[in-house]
C-alpha cells in the first residue's frame, strides 16, 4: 500500500480502544498536554483535540504531518489557538 493511501484510510479508522479508555480515566483541565509520537494522519491527534487537549504531534514523515496540519483548519477540533504543535522527529540511523 502506498503511504498516502494508508494515511487517507487511517484518518477514518476508529481510535484505538486503549486510548479512548485512558482519556476517560484522566481528569482533563483546559490546556492538558498530550504527545502523539508517530502521529501518522492524525487519528489520535484529532480525538485528543476534540477532548480539549493541547497536542504535540510528531512524525518523521512530512507527508503525514500535512494530514495533521489540516486539523488546524477545523475549528471544532481546536481549543484555544496553538493547541496543535507539529514537528518531525529525527530518523534513527
Amino acid at each position: 500500500m502506498i503511504q498516502s493511501d494508508y494515511y487517507a484510510a487511517s484518518r477514518e479508522a476508529a481510535v484505538y480502544p486503549h486510548l479512548r479508555q485512558a482519556v476517560e480515566l484522566v481528569a482533563i483541565d483546559a490546556g492538558t498536554i498530550a504527545v502523539d509520537v508517530g502521529c501518522g494522519a492524525g487519528r489520535n491527534t484529532r480525538f485528543l483535540l476534540e477532548r480539549g487537549f493541547v497536542v504535540h504531534a510528531y512524525d518523521n514523515n512530512p507527508e503525514a504531518l500535512e494530514y495533521v496540519r489540516d486539523l488546524a483548519d477545523k475549528p471544532q477540533c481546536l481549543p484555544p489557538a496553538a493547541a496543535l504543535k507539529l514537528s518531525t522527529t529525527p530518523r534513527r540511523r
